[in-house]
């Protein structure tokens, strides 16, 4: 208890020190197809492997050992690339994962507009996660993460971490959630100006009516640039080894342009299928007019 104590201390310090302006934004992109089929909701989600990017906290009951590794085909020629691990151990429960970003080949011109060849910016995430659960209801869990950032010979790296907490109210078939992600801030930075993570707060629900049905709800205030996010997810298995997924995040306002493709801004859908202990999970998020993102992510889960 004294640990997460003086973790949770750490981070509020940081969220009351953070400066608007912020760095890394790809730490606010989802990686996980079944994340992403629910438009990011997903800070209630416990029992799997990626919640390390969501809510460390849901890191308990991976059992003995969880794998996963996903990819996204984003728009413009990005690609997001991750591999998870994670394992359970009595009440303890660890994590570790491996992230990148590559945003494609670019031309590289000097002042007079020469051109002077081509360059690939990149982003690294190094993270490890640990979650306790303190009963069968309550569990809590942080995250370290280390960011490095090259675009083409400037060289930016930084630390931070996350904090959350999941409470089971088991009669209820209901999970609450808080977590406050992205607390750090540069210590090699582009520039002088060393500035914050993306630090945000969120608050999150999932609710099984059904055992069939899984219903999350989350809320996201994404404090270096006042944005509040609303995001909602489903997912129902019409059979026991195929899931269907559908979801919608408020985030997708900001790719609207007044054209009829805008009706499917911020929707998301998805499916997951299982056999014996792999699944494997595929998402498309519509960006109107920008293409589509598409995600797949195989995960192995250790008997």
């Amino acid at each position: 208890m004294k640990i997460l104590k003086y973790t949770l201390l750490f981070l509020l310090l940081i969220l009351i020190t953070s400066s608007s302006g912020a760095i890394y934004d790809f730490l606010n992109v989802g990686v996980s197809a079944r994340s992403n089929a629910m438009g990011g909701s997903f800070a209630a989600v416990s029992h799997d492997i990626n919640a390390l990017g969501w809510n460390p906290s849901g890191l308990h009951g991976v059992g003995k050992g969880m794998l996963s590794t996903s990819m996204v085909l984003y728009i413009a020629d990005i690609t997001f690339g991750e591999i998870l691990y994670g394992f359970s151990k009595n009440k303890n429960s660890f994590g570790v994962g491996f992230n990148y970003v590559n945003y494609g080949s670019m031309e590289r011109r000097d002042e007079n507009n020469v051109d002077r060849g081509t360059f690939t910016p990149m982003d690294i995430l190094f993270t490890a996660g640990y979650s306790r659960s303190f009963s069968e209801n309550l569990s809590a869990g942080f995250n370290v993460k280390l960011v490095y950032e090259k675009i083409d010979s400037f060289v930016s790296y930084g630390a931070g971490g996350d904090f959350g907490i999941q409470y089971l109210m088991k009669e209820r078939n209901l999970t609450l959630a808080v977590v406050l992600k992205n607390a750090g801030t540069a210590l090699k930075a582009h520039d002088e100006e060393k500035r914050q993570f993306p630090l945000s707060f969120t608050g999150g629900l999932s609710f099984h009516p059904l055992p069939i049905v899984n219903l999350n709800f989350d809320v996201t205030r994404i404090f270096s640039d006042t944005r509040t996010l609303v995001r909602v997810g489903v997912e129902w298995w019409p059979v026991p080894l195929f899931v269907l997924r559908t979801g919608y995040s408020s985030g997708g306002n900001e790719l609207k342009t007044d054209y009829g493709s805008d009706m499917l801004a911020g929707t998301s859908a998805g499916f997951g299928v299982s056999w014996k202990s792999f699944c494997l999970d595929y998402a498309v998020q519509p960006m109107v007019d920008l293409g589509f993102s598409h995600s797949i992510s195989l995960t192995h889960t250790f008997q």
